[in-house]
C-alpha cells in the first residue's frame, strides 16, 4: 500500500510522524510507503533540513525525518490518501488528490468543518470517499516542534466501496499507537464532530485557553451546552439523530483527554491565519437558516469570532451577558 498525506499542519504531521514511525514495525502484509504533501513553505524548509522533533504525550521526545515534498509530480500512485488540509483548502485539494489517487483507491478526510466529503467527491468521485473524525490533538510549541497534546479516537466511516483498503488502512493506524474504529453511519460522524468542534473551538479562540481551561469555568459549560442543543436541532432536520446528553459527556471527555491541547481555531488566531469558522459554526448556522430553525448560541459565537478576525476582542463577560439575554 502507498499511502500519501495531504498536509503539513499539526495533525498532518502528527499522524505523519506516527506513520512514519511505524513502518518497522507493521506486519508484512501491511508494509506501505509513506509520502506527504505540502505547499507551506516556512514549515516545507523546515521538516526537509531538521525533520520534526515531537514532544509526546509522556513527555519524552523523539526526531523523525518526513518524507514531505510539494512536488506532486514525485508522490507515486496512492492506494490511501489522508486529507488533513484545512476545509478552505479543500476544493484545491481535490484537484491534487484526482490527480495521485488510484482508480481503485480511497480518500480519507479527517478535517474540521462541513462540506469536505461533497467537495473531495466532486473530484475524486464519491465512491472513492470515506468521512472520518479525529480527536488527536497537536500543539504547535515551535517551528518544526510540535506537542502531541492527546491521544484521542479516530473514527472512520464505513464506505462499502472500499471496505478492504479501509480494514488494512484501520490496521496500520492501530499499530501506530493510535485507538482508531470503524463506524456505519457517515452522517453521524460528521455532525458529531461538527457539534464538538463548534463548542470547543469558538469559545476557546476568543478567550484564548487551551481545551481543559474551558472545564473549569461554568459560565463555558453552559454555553457548550447550549451549542450541542442547537447543532442536534439542525441535524435531525437531516435525519441524523443525536442525543444532547451522549454529545455533552464526548465533549467533556475531549476536553478532559485533550486539557493541555490549543484548538485548531486558537493556533490559527494567535499565528494571524485564516481560521474555519466559516465551515464549522458558520456552516450550522446557514443550514438551520435554510430550514427555519433559530440557533442564537452559535449565531452569537459566529458573530464574534468574525469580529475577532477583524482584530476587534471580545471577553468572555460580553459573551455570557449576550447568551443570558436570549
Amino acid at each position: 500500500m502507498d499511502i500519501v498525506v495531504f498536509g503539513i499542519g499539526a495533525l498532518g504531521c502528527l499522524f505523519a510522524q506516527h506513520l512514519q514511525e511505524s513502518r518497522s514495525t507493521i506486519a508484512p502484509a501491511d508494509r506501505f510507503g509513506l509520502h506527504i504533501y505540502g505547499t507551506w513553505k516556512s514549515q516545507l524548509e523546515i521538516l526537509s533540513q531538521q525533520g520534526l522533533r515531537l514532544l509526546h504525550a509522556d513527555g519524552t521526545e523523539s526526531q523523525t525525518q518526513l518524507p514531505v515534498t510539494n512536488d506532486l509530480d514525485a508522490l507515486p500512485a496512492a492506494d490511501a490518501v489522508l486529507v488533513l488540509v484545512k476545509s478552505y483548502q479543500t476544493s484545491k485539494t481535490a484537484a491534487l488528490v484526482a490527480r495521485v489517487l488510484k482508480p481503485q483507491g480511497v480518500c480519507v478526510t479527517l478535517q474540521n468543518g462541513f462540506g469536505n466529503r461533497e467537495e473531495l467527491g466532486k473530484r475524486v468521485g464519491e465512491q472513492r470517499v470515506a468521512v472520518g473524525s479525529t480527536s488527536q490533538a497537536a500543539t504547535w510549541l515551535g517551528r518544526g516542534y510540535l506537542h502531541h497534546a492527546g491521544n484521542g479516537q479516530t473514527t472512520l466511516g464505513r464506505n462499502r466501496h472500499r471496505e478492504d483498503l479501509q480494514q488494512q488502512l484501520t490496521r496500520i493506524l492501530r499499530n501506530c499507537g493510535m485507538p482508531v474504529s470503524l463506524a456505519d453511519d457517515p452522517g453521524t460522524i460528521l455532525w458529531t464532530k461538527l457539534a464538538i468542534n463548534a463548542a470547543i473551538n469558538p469559545l476557546s479562540a476568543l478567550l484564548q485557553v487551551k481545551n481543559g481551561q474551558l472545564l473549569a469555568h461554568a459560565d463555558c459549560g453552559r454555553i457548550m451546552q447550549r451549542v450541542l442543543f442547537e447543532v442536534c436541532e439542525v441535524a435531525g432536520r437531516q435525519n441524523v439523530n443525536l442525543d444532547p446528553d451522549d454529545l455533552n459527556k464526548k465533549l467533556f471527555e475531549i476536553c478532559r483527554t485533550t486539557a493541555q491541547n490549543e484548538s485548531s481555531m486558537l493556533q490559527d488566531m494567535r499565528n494571524k491565519r485564516q481560521t474555519e469558522i466559516d465551515f464549522i459554526t458558520g456552516k450550522i448556522v446557514a443550514i438551520a437558516k435554510n430550514y427555519g430553525i433559530k440557533t442564537p448560541v452559535n449565531d452569537i459565537l459566529f458573530q464574534k469570532m468574525k469580529r475577532l478576525e477583524e482584530g476587534v476582542p471580545a471577553p468572555i463577560d460580553d459573551v455570557v451577558a449576550l447568551v443570558d439575554q436570549l
